[in-house]
């Protein structure tokens, strides 16, 4: 598996909170290895733009303009797709699709576009909840499949048939974007 140097960024960042949490963790020792390799990717990545100190716990101290500059850094890397050129759909409109039969992972789900945590975050629901897929930020629809992108990256979903409500909201081989 490849990650995005975007999401190692975020990989370090919520092992890093669990690493130095007081809380009881059963694979404590496979966190710590997990986040020292992270870190060690975006150091060798990153190494003239990031410093990294030890604290007296073990956690690595990230300062304030160094971690600025990494975000920025990976932000313009992650830019490269020009993101101007997408469309914009609303997602008022994206959650009023109707759910529709796809294939994922070699297994047949109902796929259905909700609400997020909050009005400005869209999800994906598969099989009524039985699996979430967070934060879409870009859709595209092929002839008989679609991919959005999400918290997991670039997803891809194979369709039958597409219902009208898809057909007339997203063109066939354009990227939207998806908006407030």
């Amino acid at each position: 598996m490849k990650l995005k140097n975007s999401e190692v960024l975020l990989l370090t960042q919520v092992l890093y909170h669990i690493k130095c949490s007081d809380s009881y963790f059963e694979f404590s020792d496979q966190i710590h290895e997990l986040h020292n390799k992270l870190c060690a990717h975006l150091l060798n990545e990153k190494r003239d733009e990031i410093h990294a100190d030890e604290d007296d716990v073990g956690c690595v101290v990230h300062h304030d303009e160094d971690l600025f500059e990494i975000v920025e850094s990976i932000n313009e890397d992650d830019s490269e797709e020009s993101e101007d050129s997408h469309e914009p759909v609303a997602i008022k409109d994206v959650v009023l699709l109707e759910s529709v039969r796809v294939s994922h992972e070699d297994k047949k789900k109902t796929f259905l576009f909700e609400l997020g945590t909050s009005k400005s975050m869209l999800d994906i629901n598969l099989d009524d909840g039985e699996e979430i897929l967070c934060d879409v930020t870009n859709i595209e629809r092929h002839s008989d499949s679609f991919v959005v992108k999400c918290v997991s990256g670039w997803v891809t979903f194979d369709v039958q048939k597409f219902p009208k409500s898809w057909t007339s909201l997203l063109k066939h081989g354009v990227t939207y974007k998806v908006v407030v």
